[in-house]
């Protein structure tokens, strides 16, 4: 029998899932390399989290979080329940370490231009989608159109993309105006109105990561509701979810970085309760 880790709490960091790579250089600072090794979880009441019986040494964890919540689109969600979901099953181009650094996601660089209009993303080679499918520099062009588009009613779009060049044209309907653009599948290019000297760390939030074209397409907005729908590209992928009950998320084997990824399962548990949650182990 599997060993699961009971960790009562409302906000989980994302390094506990697994190491953030470095190695290339940023445009905050030289060359950062992250630490080897991330995932430890202090559980509650004395509980430590444990490897998984199951050959593997990878950790089975449950995590009380409340109530289903209300989105887990990264273009819609404004709430601590979705956005830790979002944060381990998604990626953003760039990330943040355990020192608040800012090191490779998706993108294994980035170039800024001497006049600070200009980011250059040079992504990882065979980046793949959880369903096995190419993860390319157009799906940042697409989620970030997606992001301004006032159809989709984003609400931090305007914080998010605000410096972008052409964001006030996109934000009212004309989307190829805003200045993100693939000069090739590795290569994702972003044109700034004015120099904004944080942008590399508001690229790392939540709702900057690329969604998949194909599934919003082909299920809009019921596309986050299903694990075979919920198509993502970060350390975990959506394996199962019983409105009321759990949302379960597995390893990702598809993610560039799977082999630091130390956990197998991580069980978001649906109740309000702690107290029922932690009865429920």
């Amino acid at each position: 029998m599997k060993k699961t880790a009971l960790v009562l709490a409302a906000v989980m960091a994302t390094g506990m899932i697994l190491t953030a790579c470095g190695g290339n250089k940023t445009a905050d600072a030289p060359t950062t390399k992250a630490a080897d090794t991330t995932t430890t979880a202090a559980a509650a009441e004395g509980e430590t989290a444990a490897p998984a019986e199951n050959g593997g040494a990878g950790l089975d964890l449950a995590v009380q979080i409340g109530p289903d919540p209300e989105t887990v689109d990264p273009a819609l969600n404004s709430a601590v329940d979705g956005g830790n979901m979002i944060l381990h099953a998604f990626e953003t181009l760039m990330s943040v370490d355990s020192e608040n650094k800012i090191v490779p996601g998706q993108a294994e660089s980035m170039e800024v231009s001497d006049d600070g209009l200009t980011y250059t993303f040079h992504l990882r080679k065979g980046l793949k989608w959880s369903d096995g499918t190419p993860l390319t520099a157009n799906d940042f062009v697409y989620s970030w159109k997606r992001l301004a588009d006032p159809n989709t009613a984003a609400p931090y779009a305007m914080d998010m993309l605000g410096y972008v060049k052409g964001y006030k044209e996109a934000s009212e309907g004309n989307l190829d105006a805003l200045g993100v653009s693939a000069p090739d599948d590795d290569t994702f290019v972003v044109e700034m109105a004015s120099p904004c000297v944080y942008f590399s760390k508001l690229i790392t939030h939540g709702s900057m990561v690329p969604v998949q074209q194909a599934t919003i397409e082909a299920n809009g907005d019921q596309w986050t509701l299903t694990p075979e729908t919920y198509i993502s590209n970060g350390p975990l992928k959506m394996i199962e979810w019983v409105p009321g009950s759990h949302i379960t998320f597995a390893k990702n084997e598809n993610y560039w970085n799977a082999d630091k990824v130390t956990v197998n399962t991580l069980k978001f548990v649906l109740m309000e309760d702690s107290n029922a949650a932690y009865s429920a182990y």
